[in-house]
């Protein structure tokens, strides 16, 4: 009698895995032989065992028992032994679950269920699942006892990972819930909230249906602060202390040097916008070419000569209404014309009270406060003090050069 190759196929009733069902429903096959299938009224559990999957001769089982179930894991039904236990399948098995929702306890929701490997001492490992048209087919590369889980949160966890551009100015944030099958997550994330001591969180509740969830911390102060993430209504809580520092840029200059201090929660694209081009090394070499005595001085657009440097990113997009004022010691991005969305390159720091640049006026836009010197405003202003004159059309230029040779993120 020639062997047909063919997948197993073994069905039986979910609700076999209840209390008081015939354990002795089931069904077995020797690989490579035969193909079997029970079904049953409602409610099915199939078991695919690929051609090959398995040694040839080897017998296949399947069967459900009303327990031992373990205590408090939320199993919905009992186990279903997939026999020989212990098993491996390569290529991987298949095990789909349908017509479980009258099976479910009252409140349930089924995108908590899971399919799980009972371990021994009743530990569950979660088993790769995709619902599909209200199935959940789950893939095994063993075969053992298996249960349908409702997960319910058990842990939750906050990894954390600096901005690669900002570093301690920003954290990202991953919040997961853990359920109580290893690997088996719990997916509504919803019901998660954050809280933080010190900075900015860009959100208090996690994104809905998020798995994982995502949110920031972002410094608006030197601080160490924790982070707590909470479970709504549950006993369930993780913290993490994260130390926050304002990002800083050294100007060295051939007058000395400055640093300045930014503010990534006041005007975040203004900041980002001017460490890139810091770690771009794109003012390295440039010059101070504006300086006007009592209110500013400017650079980051032309190297000696003067000669334009032309700015290698997009404009970026005005913050000026995040609430701070050009007053004396702030930085600001110069723009170009009336356009308030026109900052590049170019900077400038306020040598005194410039806070009629805070809003529109005589048709110029405002201008975005994004950070202060920190360190060496004396230098500031000397750069201030020194004498100017028109040259190559250029106004208000040093009569001998200051140049910015290197600007670098302090450590």
């Amino acid at each position: 009698m020639r062997r047909q190759p063919i997948a197993i196929l073994l069905l039986i009733l979910l609700a076999a895995c209840h209390e008081g069902a015939n354990t002795d429903l089931g069904s077995a096959g020797t690989a490579g032989e035969q193909t079997l299938q029970v079904g049953l009224a409602t409610g099915t559990v199939v078991l695919t065992v690929p051609a090959g999957s398995v040694a040839a001769g080897t017998e296949v089982a399947i069967d459900a028992s009303s327990g031992p179930v373990p205590e408090g894991v939320g199993v919905v039904g009992g186990v279903v032994h997939l026999s020989p236990a212990g098993q491996a399948v390569d290529p991987p098995a298949t095990l789909t679950v349908s017509g479980f929702d009258s099976a479910l306890p009252a409140g349930s929701d089924a995108a908590t269920l899971t399919l799980a490997y009972v371990e021994q001492g009743g530990a569950l490992v979660a088993i790769p699942t995709t619902p599909f048209l209200g199935s959940l087919i789950g893939s095994l590369d063993h075969l053992g006892d298996v249960v349908l889980v409702a997960r319910v949160p058990r842990t939750v966890r906050i990894a954390t990972t600096r901005d690669p551009l900002l570093g301690r100015g920003r954290y990202d944030l991953t919040i997961t819930v853990g359920s109580q099958v290893a690997g088996g997550d719990y997916p509504l994330a919803e019901t998660v909230q954050l809280t933080a001591d010190a900075g900015l969180l860009s959100t208090d509740t996690v994104e809905t249906g998020a798995i994982p969830a995502f949110a920031t911390l972002t410094a608006d102060s030197d601080a160490t602060a924790t982070v707590t993430a909470t479970v709504d209504g549950q006993a369930i809580t993780n913290r993490v202390e994260l130390e926050l520092r304002l990002p800083v840029v050294r100007m060295e200059t051939t007058l000395g040097d400055f640093d300045l201090r930014l503010f990534p929660a006041d005007a975040p694209g203004h900041v980002a916008n001017l460490l890139t081009y810091v770690t771009e090394g794109f003012y390295d070499g440039t010059l101070v070419h504006r300086v006007i005595d009592g209110f500013v001085i400017q650079g980051g657009g032309f190297t000696t000569g003067p000669t334009r440097k032309t700015a290698t990113h997009d404009p970026i997009t005005t913050e000026a209404d995040n609430g701070l004022s050009n007053v004396r010691g702030t930085l600001s991005l110069a723009l170009s014309g009336n356009d308030a969305n026109s900052g590049t390159s170019e900077w400038f720091v306020n040598l005194a009270d410039n806070s009629f640049l805070d809003v529109p006026r005589d048709n110029s836009p405002p201008f975005t406060v994004f950070g202060e010197v920190s360190r060496g405003m004396a230098v500031v202003d000397a750069i201030g003090g020194v004498a100017t004159v028109t040259r190559g059309g250029l106004p208000d230029t040093p009569v001998e050069e200051v140049v910015v040779t290197r600007a670098t993120v302090a450590p």
